[in-house]
C-alpha cells in the first residue's frame, strides 16, 4: 500500500526565513522590507536576506545581520541604551512612532496624538485624566433612543401595578410523550414563586400521552399556573393541529379576552426548523407540518396584540428572519 502524500505547497518565497517582503509600518520601498524604520534599512535586522531589516535608519545592507557578524548585536544593544539614557523614554517613544504622553504625576496624565488626516490635513487629539487611580473616568451610558425608533409597545406602571399574562403555547409532542420534557417544565413553572399581578396561562395539545396526569391527549386544553399546580380553565378546545395558526390566535384571543394586561408576554414550546420550517411539529397531526414564519406572522397579526416578549423554547429559532417577522409586534 502505497504512503499517502500531502498536497504540494502552494506558496513559494524567496527565502528561509518567514518575514515577509515590504514594508512593516516603515516608510522604504517595497522589497526592503523595513519593520520599524524610515526609508533605508540600517540599524539592526534579523538575520534575514539581505535587503529585510527590523528598524533603524542607515543605508540598505547597513547595521547588524546576524550572529554571524560577531559583536554587532552588542553594538545594536548600546545604540538602544544609548537612545533611552539620552532621549528618556519620550524619544523612544517619538522614534517608534508613538503619542507623546506626559505624565505628572501617579494619578494624573495627558496624552495627545497627531497624524494627518485622508485628505492630507493634519489632526491633533488629546485626552486627559485626573486621580489617585490613574485609570480613566467611568462614563454614563447614551441611553437616548434613537429617532427613527418606533415607538414603545409597553407602557410600565411600576409600584406593583401592572398586570402581566405570560402565555405559554405548549406543543407536547413527542418531547413529551418519550421524554416527559413538557411535565418536567410545568412542574418547574408552578414551583416558581409569583404574584396576583402575574396570570401563567398555558395551551397543551399535540402529544400521544402526557405523563402529567388530569392533561389530555384526545383534545387541547388551556390551563392556569397558580397555587403550586395546575388549574383547568378550559376542558376541550378542540383538535386542532398546534401548527395551524388559526388554533394560535384562538388561544391569544382567549387570554385577551379573558386575562387582559398592560404586559403581555408568549412562549412558543415544541420542536423547532428556523427560517427553513418554522415552529413546531404536532404529534397528533403530524401531516399539517409546521408553522412557518407567515403562520406565525398571520396568527400574531389576527390577535391584535403586542408583547412584552416573544420566545421560542425550540431549536433553531433564533435566527434574524424569526425576529424580523416579530419584531412589529
Amino acid at each position: 500500500m502505497a504512503r499517502p502524500e500531502g498536497r504540494n505547497k502552494q506558496v513559494s518565497g524567496g527565502g528561509s526565513g518567514v518575514s515577509r517582503r515590504g514594508s512593516g509600518t516603515g516608510m522604504g520601498h517595497v522589497g526592503r522590507g523595513s519593520a520599524l524604520g524610515s526609508g533605508s534599512s540600517g540599524g539592526f535586522s534579523g538575520g534575514g536576506p539581505s535587503g529585510r531589516s527590523g528598524f533603524g535608519m542607515g543605508r540598505p545592507g547597513g547595521g547588524y545581520r546576524g550572529p554571524s557578524r560577531g559583536g554587532g548585536m552588542l553594538g545594536a544593544v548600546v545604540v538602544l541604551l544609548l537612545l533611552i539614557v539620552l532621549g528618556g523614554g519620550r524619544f523612544v517613544s517619538g522614534f517608534l512612532g508613538g503619542g507623546d504622553a506626559s505624565y505628572q504625576d501617579a494619578g494624573a496624565y495627558t496624552q495627545s496624538t497627531e497624524g494627518f488626516g485622508q485628505n492630507g490635513g493634519a489632526y491633533q487629539t488629546s485626552q486627559s485624566s485626573s486621580g489617585s487611580s490613574g485609570l480613566m473616568p467611568a462614563h454614563e451610558a447614551d441611553r437616548n433612543v434613537a429617532p427613527q425608533a418606533r415607538a414603545k409597545y409597553t407602557q410600565i406602571k411600576g409600584d406593583g401595578t401592572d398586570q402581566v399574562t405570560l402565555m405559554v403555547y405548549l406543543c407536547g409532542t413527542d418531547l413529551e410523550s418519550k421524554h416527559g420534557m413538557a411535565s418536567n417544565d410545568l412542574n418547574e413553572m408552578a414551583a416558581a414563586a409569583s404574584s396576583d399581578q402575574v396570570n401563567i396561562i398555558v395551551y397543551t395539545g399535540g402529544c400521544a400521552s402526557w405523563k402529567t396526569r388530569g392533561i389530555s391527549s384526545l383534545t387541547n386544553q388551556i390551563w392556569k399556573v397558580e397555587n403550586g399546580g395546575l388549574n383547568l380553565l378550559e376542558k376541550d378546545m378542540g383538535n386542532g393541529a398546534m401548527t395551524d395558526p388559526k388554533t394560535l390566535t384562538s388561544f391569544l384571543n382567549y387570554c385577551k379576552s379573558n386575562y387582559p394586561a398592560n404586559r403581555n408576554m408568549l412562549i412558543f414550546w415544541d420542536h423547532g426548523g428556523g427560517s427553513v420550517s418554522g415552529y413546531g411539529y404536532d404529534e397528533k397531526n403530524a401531516g399539517k407540518g409546521s408553522m412557518t414564519l407567515d403562520g406565525i406572522d398571520s396568527a400574531l397579526s389576527a390577535s391584535g396584540l403586542n408583547f412584552d416578549l416573544i420566545g421560542f423554547d425550540a431549536c433553531l429559532m433564533a435566527t434574524v428572519e424569526t425576529d424580523l417577522m416579530a419584531a412589529k409586534y
